[in-house]
């Protein structure tokens, strides 16, 4: 059985290399403000950290209702600063482009190969972007390949509070809380383009190599709605997450991302997004840090990304 020294139970030993900066490419939480894992990291009071990064994700869904054909890019570019050793302030940019793509030929290969049922991705152009809309009756709504008209982005404006560093026995928790102002926008209908999030972050080491990540995020979202469709007001979010650090350096981490359906009269969109995240994070000596990451589609696959790849770079500036 493993013990703790005093000094691994210190101030930072519960916190570990953090989870991925990823968040929902499902598509209803696309379109509107959608947070990354906010959970307790060591902070270095005076420094200031830059994080670049972006996920490229295809997305395929079929019903009776709608039908959407389509991949997306998401980037996000952050600059954080360590007020104290229990305050850190971010601010960030982010985009969302939407477009053909170019992974449909390989997904149809992979389907194939391990007889995984296409559900009808294979009876349409391959690379081309689609989203088709019918109402209750029936009736077609919107039928269309401008996806471009869904592009969005956003600058945010946040902050995470250092609760308690934890011990052996309890996790470190900090609180966090985000404000989002959609620039270019879909969104229509009253209300602001100014979306708030609070949560909770809770990270536990259990041994000297696994670490464990827990985020839960409430969002209220400013508007409420999209050309043909009512929108939800209130989120959420929850990010569960463990990690493996095989060496000091590299780590390995698999986490599961569930955020509440955001669209309020589509039969599969207004469900839950259920997505799984797979990585591997790089501490450089010299050079900050990299993480690599697959993301999956779980449970329900009318509502999240069929796949995608994760790719994010960050580092101390000053």
């Amino acid at each position: 059985m493993e013990t703790f020294s005093s000094q691994e139970a210190a101030f930072g030993y519960n916190m570990g290399p953090g989870p991925l900066e990823i968040s929902s490419e499902s598509p209803g939480q696309s379109v509107r403000y959608s947070p990354v894992p906010s959970i307790p990291g060591k902070i270095i009071p005076g420094s200031i950290e830059m994080s670049l990064g972006g996920s490229w994700a295809n997305v395929w869904t079929s019903s009776d209702r709608n039908n959407l054909d389509y991949e997306i890019l998401h980037t996000r570019f952050s600059l954080s600063y360590g007020a104290t050793p229990r305050l850190l302030l971010t601010a960030a940019y982010e985009k969302r482009e939407y477009f053909g793509g170019a992974m449909d030929d390989f997904l149809i290969w992979f389907h194939d190969l391990f007889s995984i049922e296409q559900d009808g991705r294979d009876t349409v152009p391959r690379n081309e972007a689609h989203y088709l809309f019918r109402d209750a009756q029936g009736h077609v709504i919107v039928d269309s390949n401008d996806i471009e008209v869904f592009d969005n982005d956003a600058i945010q404006v946040g902050g995470s509070y250092l609760l308690t560093p934890g011990s052996r026995f309890w996790p470190a928790i900090s609180l966090n809380a985000t404000v989002s102002r959609g620039i270019e926008t879909p969104l229509i209908g009253s209300g602001s383009p100014v979306d708030i999030a609070l949560g909770v972050g809770l990270s536990k080491r259990w041994a000297r190599k696994w670490v464990s990540y827990h985020s839960f995020t409430y969002i209220r979202f400013g508007q409420d709605e999209l050309p043909y469709f009512s929108l939800k007001n209130n989120g959420f979010s929850m990010v569960n997450a463990v990690i493996w650090e095989w060496r000091p350096a590299v780590s390995f981490p698999l986490q599961f991302m569930y955020t509440t359906g955001v669209i309020k009269d589509s039969p599969n969109l207004k469900d839950p997004s259920y997505e799984a995240h797979l990585g591997m994070k790089w501490k450089m000596k010299r050079y900050g840090r990299l993480e690599v990451a697959l993301i999956e589609n779980v449970i329900n696959y009318d509502n999240s990304p069929d796949f995608g790849i994760h790719l994010n770079y960050s580092c101390i500036l000053k």
